[in-house]
C-alpha cells in the first residue's frame, strides 16, 4: 500500500514537471486526470464501506464427514464497482472445540462458494467478515467489520449397539421374591438425631416425644426404573475433538437403540451452570435429546457433568447411570454412591485405572454393546 502511494505521488509530480515544461491542452489533462480519477476512487472506496452489507448461506445440516457448502455474497451500490474487498472466515465447533479461520476470495461481482470440513458432529457457528475495502487502484484501505453469521448442525453416523441387562452389582431382582432393595440403600424409616440445618419437616415427632430428643427421618431417593444417559462436555485441560466427537456420537448410538427397544431412559446433558435433560419417551424427544446433545457446549475447567448431576438428582436414584466422556478424568464419585455407574470412553483414550465402584468400558463401533 506505502509503495503505491509513493507510485502515485510520483507519477503526480512527473505529470506536474510536465505541465511546466510543455502548458498544453494535454499536459493539463494528464495532470487532472492523474488527481482526480484516484481521488475518485478512494470516495467509492469510502462510500462502499459505509453501505456495504454481507449475507451468509449454508444447509442447516450435514452429516459428519460431508463438506459443507456456503456461499457469501457482498451486496454494495453501483458507486462500488471495481473496488475489492479482504474477507475472512471464521468458524467454531460448540461441541468440540474445534476452531479455524481463514481468508476468502470473492469474484468481481462479491459472490464467493467455499467449502468447509466437518469432520466432527456439533454445533458449527460460521462467520464471514469484511475487514476491509480497497478502491480501484489499492491506494487506500478502509477498515471495517462487515459480519454475517450461520449455524451448521453436523449429525454423526450413528451405529448400532446391542443392549443387554445391567450385571447385577449386589442387587436383587424381584422375580426372585420379596421386596428386595440393594444393599448400598438406606432403609425407608432409618432415623438419626436431628442436627443444625436439617430440614424440620422431617422430625418424627412422635418418636421425639418419646424419647425426649429431636430425631428426623431419612430422606430415601425416589427411585426411578430407567438408566440415564450423560455427556460429559467439561475437559481438565485442552480440548480434544476426535475423543468428543466420539463421546457424542456413542451417546446417541446407544439412546437411540434404547428408544427402538421402547426402553424409557433420560439423557443428561451440562449447560455451565447446571444439567439440561430429556426424558426420551417417544421418536420426538429422540429428536429433542439429539437436539439437546449436538448444541451442548464444550468448556475448560469448571465443574464436571457427573458433579452437576449428582447434586442436582440428589433426591433421585436411577436404575442405571451410564457417562459417556472425552476423559477419564470425570469425577462421579458422588453418583456412585446412590446407584450403578459405568463409564464409557471413546477405544483409543487412554487409561489407567477406575475408582472404586465404577466400572469402565469402551464402545467400539465396530462391534458395539453396553449393559444397560
Amino acid at each position: 500500500m506505502g509503495r503505491k502511494i509513493c507510485a502515485w505521488l510520483g507519477w503526480i509530480l512527473a505529470a506536474i514537471l510536465l505541465y511546466f515544461f510543455e502548458n498544453n491542452t494535454g499536459t493539463r489533462a494528464v495532470l487532472l486526470i492523474s488527481l482526480l480519477v484516484p481521488l475518485l476512487s478512494m470516495g467509492c472506496a469510502r462510500m462502499a464501506a459505509k453501505r456495504m452489507t454481507v449475507t451468509l448461506q449454508a444447509p442447516e445440516s450435514v452429516q459428519a464427514g460431508e463438506s459443507i457448502r456456503c456461499k457469501a455474497q457482498a451486496h454494495m451500490t453501483g458507486w462500488a464497482a471495481g473496488c475489492s474487498a479482504a474477507w475472512v472466515l471464521t468458524g467454531c465447533n460448540r461441541l468440540t472445540g474445534e476452531t479455524f479461520e481463514t481468508e476468502i476470495h470473492p469474484d468481481g461481482r462479491g459472490d464467493c462458494v467455499f467449502e468447509v470440513e466437518s469432520r466432527q458432529c456439533g454445533l458449527i457457528r460460521l462467520a464471514v467478515s469484511c475487514t476491509e475495502v480497497r478502491d480501484w487502484f489499492a491506494l487506500t484501505k478502509i477498515r471495517r467489520d462487515i459480519r454475517a453469521e450461520a449455524s451448521v448442525l453436523v449429525e454423526p453416523a450413528l451405529y448400532p449397539v446391542v443392549l443387554s441387562a445391567e450385571p447385577d452389582n449386589g442387587a436383587c431382582s424381584r422375580e426372585e421374591g420379596g421386596n428386595h432393595r440393594r444393599a448400598a440403600d438406606p432403609e425407608p424409616g432409618d432415623l438419626r438425631e436431628y442436627m443444625l440445618g436439617d430440614d424440620i419437616r422431617r422430625i418424627h415427632w412422635k418418636l421425639s416425644e418419646k424419647l425426649d430428643r429431636t430425631m428426623i427421618r431419612e430422606s430415601v431417593p425416589e427411585a426411578l426404573d430407567m438408566p440415564a444417559l450423560l455427556l460429559e462436555t467439561v475437559f481438565p485441560g485442552e480440548t480434544d475433538p476426535e475423543a468428543m466427537h466420539a463421546a457424542a456420537r456413542g451417546l446417541l448410538s446407544v439412546s437411540r437403540a434404547m428408544a427402538a427397544e421402547s426402553i424409557s431412559h433420560a439423557v443428561f446433558t451440562a449447560d455451565g451452570t447446571g444439567t439440561v435433560f430429556t426424558e426420551v419417551e417417544s421418536d420426538a424427544d429422540l429428536y429433542e435429546a439429539e437436539q439437546q446433545v449436538l448444541t451442548a457446549v464444550c468448556t475448560v475447567g469448571g465443574t464436571g457433568t457427573g458433579t452437576l448431576f449428582s447434586r442436582e438428582t440428589e433426591d433421585i436414584r436411577f436404575r442405571h447411570v451410564i457417562v459417556f466422556s472425552p476423559h477419564p478424568g470425570t469425577d462421579l464419585s458422588l453418583t456412585a454412591e446412590r446407584q450403578p455407574v459405568t463409564l464409557v470412553l471413546p477405544p483409543f483414550v487412554p487409561f489407567a485405572g477406575a475408582e472404586a465402584g465404577i466400572r469402565v468400558t469402551t464402545l467400539d463401533p465396530a462391534d458395539a454393546a453396553i449393559d444397560i
